[in-house]
């Protein structure tokens, strides 16, 4: 008889500790056996693991936009500034043809990327200098406050003009403010022959 009894304590407390073990609440983390009464049917489930490809979402975005314009809300002068080369010049005042050689040696040893001419530089003086033929020649020509070149009298100096026209000085040194809005009849004549040209304007000493 206590051996029987032996024998069941034995059993007993081989179950409890077994049970003791199963935990029924399920915490999310994987158990290597499945509890008593359990779903298991013995049958395997296949999961369709077939790469399809990079999910369609569009156009494909390269991660670039255009460049801002840079002279978005400015004048067509402060575009300029902003975009171009600093200009570089001497003012050339009343002379004759220059030797190709004096040409070259202004751009390329002085290091100017602009050529001004005074009042009675058109039509005659700027001709003169673009005849030497470089590819970067560019120009700026006084004229007066009606537009007129003191050359000939002519506004702009009459006829076609040659290439490289950057801009026009109209007037000289106004120092009043009547001075200032009289310059405005040759610069409104000049936008309505060259619209595309910028206008230049050198200011004197007030007078007080």
């Amino acid at each position: 008889m206590r051996v029987w009894i032996l024998a069941l304590g034995a059993v007993v407390a081989c179950g409890k500790s077994s049970l003791d073990e199963f935990n029924p609440i399920d915490t999310g983390t994987k158990r290597d056996f499945d509890p008593p009464g359990g779903d298991d049917t013995g049958e395997s489930v296949e999961v369709d693991t077939e790469d399809t490809g990079p999910e369609d979402t569009g156009p494909e975005d390269t991660g670039t936009s255009p460049p801002p314009d840079p002279c978005q809300g400015l004048t067509r002068a402060m575009c300029f500034v902003r975009t171009q080369p600093m200009m570089l010049s001497g003012l050339v005042v009343s002379m004759d043809a220059p030797p190709a050689e004096e040409v070259h040696r202004f751009f390329d040893d002085f290091g100017a990327n602009t050529v001004q001419f005074w009042a009675d530089g058109l039509p005659t003086e700027v001709s003169q200098w673009a005849g030497i033929g470089r590819s970067d020649f560019q120009w700026i020509s006084w004229v007066d406050a009606s537009g007129m070149s003191y050359d000939n009298s002519q506004f702009l100096g009459g006829g076609s003009l040659p290439s490289g026209r950057l801009a026009y000085q109209v007037g000289d040194e106004p120092r009043t403010l009547e001075e200032l809005h009289g310059n405005n009849v040759g610069v409104e004549a000049i936008r309505a022959q060259d619209p595309d040209a910028l206008i230049i304007m050198n200011f004197g000493n007030g007078e007080t």
